[in-house]
């Protein structure tokens, strides 16, 4: 069985299926929906066989239409796997090259992530911190810097939750001596009310 059609045309679904319903093809009975519907083209979704006379019931036709609809589900989610796909491997090659520090706390106070240059910057690798309270890091690093009131602002930002953005210069002492300039800025996401926090920390050692 071979129909041709113009290039872009819609076919109706009960259309091919009734010209798949014949002698010719050697099936006597024949269903058909709709699928991915939000391509350019679309696709139908076909069942077909011999029942004898009475043909498919509408019970037929409703299950193959959730077959045609969980398709049309798949395709998206599909679709929507790749694109978000994507921009994760997009933000983790922007992160990898920033010459700046850059370390992520959820809403709960966690570390979700540290980029190279913060494990660098640091001397911190990041297994070490990702998951952990950001305030047991803080006081983890306590002791290895000069000017402790730095560390109680940016601990109370984390604590008590105060108005971001906000600037604290953190001096790590030790054989390389270390001025680091920390922006801790909010990061909104989705529906939720609480924003996860930006700690953007950059060497300015070379500055001074």
């Amino acid at each position: 069985l071979r129909a041709e059609w113009p290039e872009g045309a819609r076919v109706p679904p009960s259309l091919l299926a009734s010209a798949l319903d014949g002698p010719a093809t050697g099936v006597r009975n024949t269903l058909a929906a709709p699928v991915l519907r939000g391509t350019a083209g679309g696709a139908t979704l076909f069942l077909a066989g011999n029942v004898g006379a009475a043909g498919f019931s509408a019970d037929d036709q409703l299950l193959l239409d959730l077959f045609a609809l969980m398709a049309d589900v798949l395709w998206a989610n599909s679709r929507l796997y790749r694109q978000v796909t994507a921009e994760r491997s997009l933000l983790e090659a922007i992160q990898a090259s920033m010459t700046e520090g850059l370390l992520v706390v959820s809403p709960d106070g966690n570390v979700l992530s540290v980029n190279r240059a913060g494990e660098t910057i640091s001397g911190i690798a990041a297994e070490r911190v990702v998951g952990r309270s950001a305030i047991a890091l803080l006081r983890a690093v306590a002791g290895r810097v000069e000017n402790v009131e730095a560390l109680q602002t940016l601990g109370n930002i984390l604590d008590r939750g105060l108005p971001a953005p906000t600037s604290a210069e953190v001096i790590l002492a030790g054989p390389e001596r270390k001025e680091l300039m920390v922006d801790v800025f909010p990061i909104s996401g989705g529906d939720s009310p609480s924003a996860a926090l930006g700690f953007l920390v950059r060497n300015v050692t070379p500055e001074r």
